[in-house]
């Protein structure tokens, strides 16, 4: 009954994408081993995939990973080949930014992230002027950290540009703490250049590093940077 009050406010080719079971409806035809294969579906749903994890029950805790577990399955399998979502790790004093060059007035753009460790500063940008993709870097990239010269942690804002004039601030920055899972969205109104940028919050900025080895050691220490894991999409005015 909800679905049928809320349904009519969704769009068509939203709503054709849900699909809701009753009783048994899903162990019939149109059920679930139409969408998905039969060893991933889990017994008690009429697949062939056996689970610990009984229907309607809680999860074991004997199935938990520990954290320590968890921080060295990250490290030497950070994501499955097929995943949609990208991991990166920033430390303090460093970005990471998406680059998204948009042509479609009206399109939306969709992130969703998690922040695995620390915490980070999230805002969506926009540019004056187009920039290159982020793998063809202008000559005038400066990046945050002096010390940062891989690409992933380094701004496309050329130094001295300013905001309101040079780029433009469209969505509020947030701050994002472990544990933290955030997801949004924003209709763009312009054509050019958006940024997605994460940034390392430095509890620490206003300390003055006593000496070098301070410093390089609170940028490269791995129990300094934060860990983000997102995903970003860009949906057509068409599509909506």
């Amino acid at each position: 009954i909800l679905w049928t009050l809320v349904g009519t406010f969704i769009n068509d080719n939203t709503r054709c994408k849900f699909i809701f079971y009753s009783g048994n409806d899903y162990q019939g035809p149109g059920g679930l081993s139409e969408y998905i294969e039969p060893r991933s579906i889990p017994d008690f749903l009429g697949g062939t995939a056996k689970t610990r994890v009984v229907d309607g029950a809680l999860v074991p805790k004997a199935l938990y990973m520990s954290e320590e577990e968890m921080e060295k399955d990250r490290e030497h399998f950070p994501l499955c080949e097929d995943s949609i979502y990208h991991s990166v790790s920033i430390a303090r004093g460093q970005v990471h930014e998406v680059v998204i060059n948009n042509e479609d007035v009206g399109s939306v753009i969709c992130w969703d992230f998690d922040v695995m460790k620390q915490a980070v500063i999230f805002s969506v940008l926009r540019t004056r002027l187009p920039l290159p993709p982020k793998n063809e870097p202008s000559k005038a990239v400066h990046s945050i950290n002096p010390l940062a010269s891989d690409s992933d942690h380094r701004t496309v804002f050329e130094k001295g540009w300013k905001e309101g004039t040079d780029y433009f601030l469209v969505e509020d920055a947030i701050t994002c703490h472990d544990g933290e899972s955030i997801q949004g969205s924003h209709a763009t109104e312009h054509k050019g250049t958006y940024v997605l940028q994460w940034k390392c919050v430095d509890s620490q900025a206003s300390s003055f590093a006593k000496n070098v080895t301070e410093l390089i050691d609170s940028i490269t220490i791995t129990h300094h940077k934060a860990k983000v894991m997102y995903f970003h999409e860009v949906l057509t005015s068409q599509d909506l």
